[in-house]
């Protein structure tokens, strides 16, 4: 079995052969990866070179393990951080059983930004269009505090947009206000 290796900083890498099949064999971390290649030496010298290569560069990039976690989980976690971390923690419970009902039995892994539209699409028409915007404020930011508390790679929420807001407001002068807009008017 021929075998040459690579040693630098504690990352091994080797080539061998068994049984017609060719290998690369490295190590990434204290971790041991084998990668069968094909049944010729000179495919499995390429793929070796291009794997010392990253290595060297520090560009090797490993599968993101994530934890399978249930949603409801990651929302009862997001209250425990807001009840410690925030002085508005109490609109978030609202928020939170809404986001519940809809995504609790699913892993935060399966959550895709299709999802969140259709939950936001839904919602819109039961409530009005700034409660929706603050249930998906508060699914962003949970889903933001996932991704830190390693127990998400991205947050499928980001890329759904916010509903626009009617924040016009109709005011009517107060007496008193009438009365002094009267006596300005009648001094200019």
């Amino acid at each position: 079995m021929p075998r040459s290796s690579f040693l630098k900083g504690g990352v091994s890498v080797a080539i061998f052969r068994k049984d017609d099949h060719w290998y690369i064999d490295y190590y990434i971390n204290g971790v041991r990866r084998r990668e069968k290649i094909g049944s010729t030496r000179e495919p499995a010298q390429t793929v070796l070179a291009k794997t010392k290569v990253a290595i060297a560069e520090g560009r090797f990039l490993e599968v993101f393990k994530q934890p399978r976690l249930n949603f409801g989980e990651l929302a009862s976690q997001y209250f425990q951080f807001s009840v410690t971390n925030k002085r508005s923690w109490r609109r978030y419970i609202g928020s939170t059983k809404h986001l519940k009902s809809v995504f609790g039995g699913r892993c935060v892994c399966d959550t895709t930004s299709l999802m969140v539209e259709h939950y936001k699409a839904r919602r819109k028409d039961e409530t009005s269009r700034a409660t929706v915007n603050r249930e998906l404020a508060c699914l962003k930011h949970m889903f933001t505090k996932a991704i830190e508390w390693g127990c998400a790679a991205d947050n499928p929420a980001k890329k759904v947009k916010f509903l626009r807001e009617d924040n016009q407001r109709l005011r009517y002068l107060t007496p008193a206000e009438m009365r002094d807009l009267l006596m300005l008017a009648a001094l200019i």
